[in-house]
């Protein structure tokens, strides 16, 4: 059944109408959380603030959750990311980054973060990511 809805009954058949009107039971926002991690390397050398900025984003009609951070002095970061929302969280990971990149420029590296991390114990690592690498479908930025 469609959520907000009534059912109305046609030919013997249920068909979903949409209600004029939700109540608060009617619609629930449930929080939703999920934490990443890892290492961003330039040439071997850890990718600081200078070079790079990371920021978790859940993508939704008309509205994007994001939370920014920038590594620190290791190149080490951890960004975590609540939601309340009723649909389910698609959260991916972008990382900007000037390693690698023409003089006045960045680069944009998406990750999608797998569903198995949302309201997980643990966060997702990435591990140490070398950022000299270019991928086939990174951005400008």
């Amino acid at each position: 059944m469609i959520l907000g809805a009534t059912t109305v009954w046609s030919d013997e058949v249920a068909v979903a109408a949409p209600s004029a009107t939700r109540t608060a039971q009617e619609v629930r926002m449930d929080r939703q959380t999920v934490s990443v991690k890892g290492r961003l390397l330039c040439s071997g050398q850890p990718s600081t603030s200078t070079q790079s900025r990371v920021q978790l984003v859940n993508k939704r009609i008309g509205q994007d959750d994001v939370q920014k951070m920038y590594p620190s002095k290791d190149g080490t970061f951890a960004v975590t990311l609540v939601v309340e929302s009723i649909a389910k969280m698609t959260p991916q990971l972008d990382i900007f980054t000037s390693c690698n990149a023409a003089p006045a420029q960045c680069r944009l590296i998406t990750l999608s973060v797998p569903d198995r991390y949302v309201d997980a114990a643990n966060p997702y690592d990435v591990g140490s990511l070398h950022l000299e690498t270019r991928l086939d479908d990174e951005s400008s930025c």
